[in-house]
């Protein structure tokens, strides 16, 4: 027996499992039987939990399969992944058609969501989601992040009109969408976007309206 050895105590933390009690050497190595968090009792090398190589009696491993298992399974069958997929294309694949809407003025995807298509589904069924919907990152305010807190699902037609009114216009040294122009103007947002709609410029759809 090694001059410093440790022994331990049961009931004793090591790592992240409970220590219970010693078992025969395997070869040169210390064994013992210890507690996992979900309350089994497994055999382990001591080495092993102390280096947190071996953190529970498995059952760890088994979730993080599970969840896996069930990412591919939706992902493979439900529209919301599709939903989740575009959301990211938009922020981030330069070679998508909308990038230049979104990435390129710095539109982003939380990190809840970003690498997490089960968190993004969890939300989307509990806040409204519908066949046929789509997501709007707009409605609450007019946001760059894709997130719980600024996001809902709209019928398509609203969702078109929001893209079309916050489409940004720079007038007078200023940037704005034509949403905020109409505001600012105190002019009717649907006259604004009927008199741009007919190629009209900007200083004369305002020149019209005030």
């Amino acid at each position: 027996m090694s001059w410093n050895r440790i022994d331990y105590k049961r009931g004793e933390m090591i790592g992240s499992v409970i220590y219970l009690y010693e078992l025969p050497y395997y070869g040169a190595k210390r064994r013992a039987v210890f507690k996992c968090d979900c309350g089994n009792a497994f055999p382990a090398m001591i080495d092993k939990v102390k280096r947190l190589e071996t953190q529970s009696c498995g059952c760890l491993h088994k979730i993080a399969v599970a969840k896996s298992n069930s990412t591919h399974k939706m992902a493979n069958k439900h529209p919301l992944y599709d939903v989740w997929k575009g959301m990211k294309g938009r922020c981030y694949n330069e070679n998508t058609t909308q990038y230049k809407d979104y990435g390129g003025r710095g539109v982003t995807v939380c990190d809840e969501w970003k690498h997490d298509f089960l968190a993004f589904y969890k939300w989307s069924v509990d806040n409204g989601y519908k066949k046929g919907l789509q997501i709007d990152k707009d409605t609450k305010s007019n946001s760059l992040i894709y997130s719980p807190s600024t996001c809902a699902y709209v019928l398509p037609k609203e969702n078109s009109n929001r893209r079309r009114t916050s489409k940004y216009i720079t007038y007078d040294g200023k940037t704005l969408t034509i949403s905020e122009w109409a505001t600012f103007f105190n002019i009717s947002l649907k006259n604004l976007y009927q008199r741009l709609s007919r190629g009209w410029s900007f200083e004369k759809c305002i020149e019209n309206a005030i």
